[in-house]
């Protein structure tokens, strides 16, 4: 099964912490285009779909 890279980005806004989750690469060109230029790059991973994307987002919150 093929395997995405997907970033995962803090964003910084009125003393909150937003996270957002995007593809790496081209693909997620226009997420990243929303960032401003005070959010960072949190982690990078690979998932090949939704269950293993929520499944690293409930490991991470622990």
């Amino acid at each position: 099964m093929n395997e995405l890279i997907h970033e995962v980005w803090e964003e910084f806004d009125n003393e909150q912490v937003l996270p957002g989750c995007c593809l790496a690469g081209p693909d997620g060109d226009g997420f990243r285009a929303l960032l401003s230029s005070n959010a960072r790059l949190k982690i990078v991973f690979k998932a090949s779909n939704h269950k293993e994307i929520k499944l690293y987002e409930s490991i991470r919150a622990r």
